[in-house]
């Protein structure tokens, strides 16, 4: 699972897709804004053919788990298989409930039925991120996570390799877990300058859902369905 912008076209659906416990369209929708979305293969920062929404195709299970849903993994991985929206979704499914999974048991279930919202979501995107393994290498900020002490856990999250390394997604982390709130209290965009904001981030609905007529777009939203309309307004 890697960084990576999504680009207007791979982001149609970004938000319309609901999931479990996962269920959480927050959850969800904060990962997809963190990763990006690519119906077609490409090479994340460390050079891993990638696809879908952080879908490392160089990873042990990653062929077993497109052929369980139908989907061509010598095709994709060649670049000669473009990934439906349902396909990207179904994979994602797969990737948010292993990570919820993977970030209990490194927490610890009680801990983490004990977090807020905010702060389940932060170590759910650091496993989806950097993998179980990459969680668990942060003891120290682990501890103090158990212990409550979240300004300590942030600290810890701040004074690591991982912090440079991912810019703005790091910066939305660490200021989560202090603070408790989520990423509706916290996201900042990419690129968005160098001090990290704490604006509030309305979602806006699917872009699937404003052109049936069941939801229009308003001043303050952000989201896939606002990126594509600023990329036509843009074109036009």
């Amino acid at each position: 699972m890697s960084r990576n912008g999504g680009t207007a076209e791979d982001a149609k659906a970004a938000a319309s897709h609901a999931g479990s416990d996962g269920g959480n369209d927050t959850l969800r929708h904060y990962i997809e804004v963190n990763e990006g979305r690519k119906a077609k293969v490409y090479n994340d920062t460390k050079g891993h053919p990638t696809v879908g929404i952080g879908f490392n195709l160089d990873r042990g299970n990653a062929r077993a788990v497109m052929k369980s849903l139908g989907i061509d993994y010598d095709k994709v991985r060649a670049g000669q298989a473009i990934l439906t929206d349902a396909q990207i979704n179904h994979l994602f499914d797969h990737d948010v409930r292993t990570a919820t999974s993977d970030a209990k048991e490194v927490v610890g279930s009680k801990t983490f039925g004990e977090l807020s919202e905010g702060r389940r979501i932060v170590v759910i995107d650091m496993v989806f991120n950097l993998g179980k393994a990459g969680l668990a290498n942060f003891r120290k900020a682990i501890s103090a996570i158990q212990q409550g002490n979240y300004n300590e856990a942030a600290k810890q999250m701040k004074d690591s390799a991982w912090y440079g390394q991912v810019g703005d997604r790091a910066k939305r982390n660490v200021e989560m877990m202090r603070s408790g709130d989520g990423p509706a209290d916290s996201h900042e965009p990419e690129h968005g300058g160098s001090r990290p904001s704490t604006h509030v981030w309305h979602q806006a609905p699917a872009l699937s859902d404003v052109r049936s007529g069941l939801a229009v777009l308003k001043l303050g939203q952000e989201g896939p369905a606002i990126k594509k309309v600023q990329t036509i307004l843009d074109l036009a």
